[in-house]
């Protein structure tokens, strides 16, 4: 009796990094905004801001360059793309606890101060994901891809 081999699992194939892109590509989505933010800092009639509205559009244009290119490495199984997906999943929860250090110095307190209390159980959990996911057993063999040699 021979055992068929079993096709090789990719990353592609998996329900996980498939949920990681899409919660990348929606970290992707909020740095468009920005970008679109930057630009309408830029075309303002004030010219006090245009100088702020050309750093964030830059900035965020290459945050957003960055997401695309983690978005492309994790469908094609490169290694680097699991390390950019848990740099994203550590700024996320850094951002929580931003939140949570605000909710407890009612000196610091602002007018949205509800909407952060209400986003982050919301938001913690995809930050956690996109921390520890990457590095599990089984997704990592599916990235044993590197970079190719110049």
């Amino acid at each position: 009796m021979s055992e068929e081999p079993q096709p090789e699992v990719t990353a592609r194939d998996l329900w996980g990094v498939r949920a990681t892109v899409l919660f990348v590509a929606l970290i992707g989505l909020e740095f468009l905004v920005f970008a679109l933010m930057g630009v309408s800092l830029i075309m303002a009639r004030d010219r006090e801001y245009r100088g702020t509205g050309v750093l964030i559009f830059f900035c965020s244009c290459a945050l957003v360059y960055g997401n695309w290119k983690t978005i492309t490495g994790l469908f094609h199984g490169h290694r680097y793309a699991a390390y950019s997906a848990s740099v994203h999943g550590l700024l996320i929860l850094l951002f929580c606890g931003l939140v949570t250090f605000d909710l407890y110095h009612p000196e610091r307190a602002s007018v949205d101060e509800g909407f952060g209390i209400l986003m982050m159980p919301l938001i913690a959990p995809v930050g956690l994901w996109l921390l520890v996911y990457p590095h599990l057993p089984h997704v990592r063999r599916c990235f044993q891809r590197t970079l190719p040699q110049a």
